[in-house]
């Protein structure tokens, strides 16, 4: 592993665990797809000349390539690619010849088979449950009528709930024999759900079945059999992206042969028609050698990142050449595509509707122009794993076994008071390389048994660099049945805020989601340990205390209970005294100012303690001991920022050395001055634009901010001399366009002023001085001073309270006046990695962000936004 280590120095010391969701590329890699772009002329493979035909002897060698890894050739499969694995599914889905006869029959919801420990108990009108014993049958036309069948309809609103009395033993009699079936596991990408629209459009019956579902007959076939319609599609992984674990490819063939009987419907061999098989590859192939020469399935969905790392946006669809007639646009078919694109036809009229596709699959489904240099891309990737010495099957044994070894590790962890740190969601005991791949998902529990929350984990891993996934992976299916969940409480949670991708993980105790780690060829022993000391250090419980930490002793605490006065160490410059050109009626904010709070529960007085501010987006602070407030916040706060190479907009999460430069204002002309603790430079000043003078093309700039569109002005190549020196890396300083307004994320659609500078959600910060104190008593980290923990926060406001010293008043707070100025409360900061780097140094740890999530939660609340009332 020496040599293919160094092979990825993109790593710098991180654990890279997401090999499922994207494998990583190999920089040698990368140096012949280069070399060969730089060394050869590609022209568009739809063209005559020479760079053309050069294209398309690299595009047609690339689909022998693929033939050949899995063991087929062009006589037995079509190579046609797509944008991704996705565009695949969502393509044989258009092509594939659902009801070639017109049926006239309408099918909106789904037939859910399993035995009765998988399902759950609530149905809806979407998805009805029905188990191996007793099936339940749906009267889908009056043919099926005959058959008496007591069915009970109970109105609970939008859902219904469709219980059976008697059962059903006529199995053939749950879908009308002249209707084509979309059968799909339930555990399956998003995607193939995806299929499912596309296939109810065609009056397809829908299918959704478990592993348990799927069991021999006693009954011998014909190992091949003529393709009559109606045209059936079984779809199912070869290796589950959510557990890893892999599926039978026997299948392939039982289904198509009828060797395999799904339960609650007529066995493959018996139903009228034709079975053909989809294997999902993406995730089995990435990892593993699959041999279609010994399971031939008819169709099957691939995608090259994964397997490779380079190229993205590129996958494919392999169609088994003797099925290859009967899909629309086929010439055998009874109908065309919805659709044809550039490049697919023989003729077109564009006076009439008249067309002729192209004979080969690839030439009439590969619509325009195909991605034909990363396509190109795809012989270096092979040529990659043979450089390495590597083959698939040694690859499945590498992964398998470091999923083994984390599998081990995770069910042997235990909190102090004996309580199992995890809970695997594994359908394998990891002995079986042949049913089990490279994957462990998981959740964590606290010592006494709740559950910890999969975006606590995920900062937390960000904090340590660790990638991983976090959710249901694109495959809510094995997720729902993971977790327990019904389809029903799934709607709810939709109701309660959750949705696919978010960092809402528990509602009402209950996860909403799982973690995953999962293994490529470059992965090593040294990332299980890493992740495991990760899991180990940030989640036991060494204590069983209803805290989970270790206690302080009153004495050590006496001393944290009043915030310390700033030191002339830290990166903060003294207060300036404000302009007497300015305003009488200008607002100010002035430190010792009482506070008037509205909020239902608090009755305490406060009093403004601090007052900060920060020019430049995610650099020092810069503390005043009296502020003007501007539309946006204390005027030129987060004015600036600092762009990388990219031109996007840097943070201390990707640069923390931002925190070592230290900026200050001259309040009467705006001037920003720059210095830096780190390495030995003149100040830096830089004075601000005005309206008129952004208006020059010369200087403007665009940058993405928390997903917002930022208009800039460049500062000059001298400030950006200065920054790349700062923080050696390209840089430029930009300010914000004086005439460009982002309004505030918090109060959209409500009144108020709602203008925003380049902060992220609020206009102010405000942060409690009692919370600050309880946080500290809570922290196992006696390096980390009341100081340092208040600046890594990077509040604007900072309040004392004059009574109670209890924390989290400030949560309930509605309203609050400081001197003339009346703010409202706009909710509560979801903390990140970013307040573990420590503002002094530059260095990251991982407190506070450890001790917050346990204390307050996976949204890791600290502080509340203020907007201008």
């Amino acid at each position: 592993m020496v040599e293919i280590s160094s092979e990825f120095p993109q790593l710098n010391g991180s654990i890279y665990l997401d090999h499922a969701g994207a494998t990583l590329y190999a920089k040698s890699q990368l140096e012949e797809i280069f070399k060969d772009l730089s060394t050869h002329l590609y022209g568009n493979p739809h063209s005559s000349n020479p760079s053309s035909k050069l294209s398309s002897e690299v595009v047609e060698r690339s689909r022998d390539l693929i033939l050949n890894h899995f063991n087929t050739d062009s006589d037995s499969y079509h190579v046609v690619f797509t944008s991704n694995c996705t565009s695949a599914l969502s393509l044989l889905s258009e092509i594939f010849p659902w009801n070639q006869s017109e049926s006239n029959l309408e099918s909106n919801h789904v037939t859910y088979l399993a035995p009765p420990e998988h399902g759950s108990t609530n149905t809806d009108s979407v998805v009805t449950q029905v188990d191996t014993d007793t099936h339940l049958k749906q009267e889908f036309s009056t043919a099926n009528s005959d058959l008496k069948q007591e069915i009970s309809t109970t109105d609970t609103g939008s859902t219904q709930i469709l219980e059976t009395n008697p059962p059903v033993t006529d199995k053939s009699s749950l879908v009308p024999k002249s209707q084509s079936i979309f059968c799909y596991l339930e555990d399956n990408h998003t995607s193939v759900l995806g299929m499912r629209e596309t296939a109810s459009i065609n009056n397809a019956q829908l299918v959704c079945v478990t592993e348990d579902s799927i069991t021999p007959t006693t009954k011998s076939h014909s190992p091949s059999q003529p393709l009559n319609p109606p045209y059936h599609l079984f779809a199912y992984p070869a290796q589950s992206n959510f557990s890893g674990i892999k599926y039978p490819l026997e299948w392939t063939r039982g289904i198509e042969n009828g060797s395999m009987s799904i339960n609650g419907l007529a066995s493959p061999g018996e139903l009228s028609g034709s079975w053909l098989v989809l294997l999902d590859a993406a995730s089995y192939a990435s990892t593993n050698h699959l041999d279609l020469s010994l399971y031939p399935a008819h169709f099957v969905s691939l995608s090259f990142y994964k397997l490779f790392g380079y190229p993205t946006g590129l996958g494919a669809l392999l169609i088994r050449s003797d099925v290859s007639h009967m899909l629309r646009g086929g010439g055998g078919g009874e109908r065309e595509r919805s659709f044809f694109g550039g490049g697919t036809v023989l003729v077109s009229i564009a006076r009439e509707r008249y067309h002729v596709s192209r004979p080969l699959p690839h030439e009439r489904y590969e619509d325009g122009t195909v991605s034909f240099l990363s396509i190109g891309a795809l012989r270096y990737g092979f040529e990659t794993l043979k450089r390495f010495s590597l083959n698939m099957e040694s690859i499945s044994e590498h992964t398998f076994h470091l999923a083994q070894l984390t599998y081990q590790r995770l069910t042997s962890l235990r909190h102090a008071n004996g309580q199992p740190l995890a809970v695997l969601y594994a359908k394998t005991d990891y002995t079986d390389r042949m049913k089990q791949g490279g994957i462990v998902t998981f959740n964590l529990l606290r010592a006494d048994g709740s559950y910890i929350g999969y975006s606590e984990v995920d900062k937390m891993a960000c904090v340590y660099n660790i990638h991983i996934r976090t959710g249901c992976f694109c495959n809510p299916g094995a997720c729902q049945a993971a977790l327990g969940l019904s389809s029903l409480q799934i709607k709810e949670n939709m109701k309660a805020g959750h949705k696919c991708g978010d960092d809402v993980d528990i509602i009402n105790g209950r996860p909403t989601g799982c973690v995953r780690v999962s293994f490529g060829y470059m992965s090593s022993i040294s990332d299980v340990n890493g992740f495991i000391d990760f899991i180990k250090e940030s989640f036991i419980e060494s204590r069983s205390d209803k805290n989970g930490h270790d206690e302080y002793t009153t004495e050590d605490n006496k001393s944290f209970l009043k915030l310390d006065s700033p030191s002339s160490a830290l990166p903060l410059s003294p207060s300036l005294p404000l302009s007497p050109s300015l305003s009488p009626s200008t607002q100010l904010l002035k430190v010792g100012s009482d506070i008037k709070i509205t909020s239902p529960t608090s009755k305490i007085d406060y009093s403004l303690e601090r007052i900060l501010l920060y020019p430049v987006k995610s650099c020092a602070g810069f503390e005043v001991d009296e502020w003007c407030v501007g539309d946006k916040g204390l005027l030129w706060d987060r004015e600036w920022m600092i762009l990388n190479e990219r031109r996007a907009c840097l943070s201390q999460k990707q640069e923390p050395r931002l925190a070592l430069i230290l900026p200050s204002i001259d309040i009467e002309t705006g001037a920003l001055t720059l210095k830096s603790s780190l390495v030995s430079l003149p100040p830096l000043q830089v004075l601000p634009v005005s309206s008129i003078e952004a208006f020059s093309p010369d200087v403007e700039c665009k940058a993405n901010v928390c997903g917002d569109k930022v208009q800039g002005v460049d500062a000059g190549d001298e400030a950006a001399a200065w920054i790349n020196k700062a923080l050696e890396r390209d840089c430029r300083l930009v300010q914000m366009n004086p005439n460009h307004h982002r309004e505030a994320k918090r109060n959209k659609g409500d009144s108020g002023s709602g203008q925003l500078s380049l902060s992220n959600e609020g206009q102010f910060l405000l942060l409690s001085q009692s919370s600050l104190s309880h946080l500290y008593a809570q922290l196992n980290c006696k390096e980390l001073s009341l100081e340092s923990l208040m600046l890594r926060f990077r509040p604007n406001l900072v309040v004392k309270s004059n009574g109670d010293p209890s924390p989290f008043h400030e949560d309930d707070w509605e309203l609050l006046s400081i001197g003339n100025t009346t703010f409202k409360v706009v909710g509560g900061c979801s903390r990140c990695q970013m307040i573990c780097v420590d503002q002094e140094t530059g260095r990251r740890s991982k407190e506070p962000l450890q001790t917050l999530l346990r204390t307050r939660g996976s949204k890791a609340h600290f502080g509340i936004y203020l907007q201008l009332q």
